[in-house]
């Protein structure tokens, strides 16, 4: 990558770099991956209020169970595993 940065940087005999292209071009072709970046990142750091689901009664912030199953249906498949593992467990011993 380096190699490919300098040749980027280097300027040609008509003092343009990055292969003879317009002064303009080299500078939108920054812009635009910056911009990219930019409206990844901003939204990553700037939350302005918190999930309704993850908020408490009284204001304050609920942190999220991973382990348990939210979804009901789910639930239920999940019991029905265990159950058959705890089962099969007693039979084996």
């Amino acid at each position: 990558m380096m190699w490919n940065f300098k040749a980027d940087i280097d300027l040609d005999a008509n003092g343009k770099g990055y292969g003879g292209y317009n002064d303009l071009w080299q500078v939108v072709g920054f812009i635009y991956p910056l911009v990219g970046l930019l409206c990844f990142f901003i939204p990553i750091c700037i939350v302005s209020k918190p999930e309704a689901a993850l908020t408490g009664p009284n204001g304050e912030r609920l942190e999220v169970q991973f382990d348990e199953e939210e979804d009901e249906a789910h639930r239920e498949e999940q019991a029905r595993i265990i159950a058959k593992l705890k089962e099969e467990q007693t039979t084996k011993a």
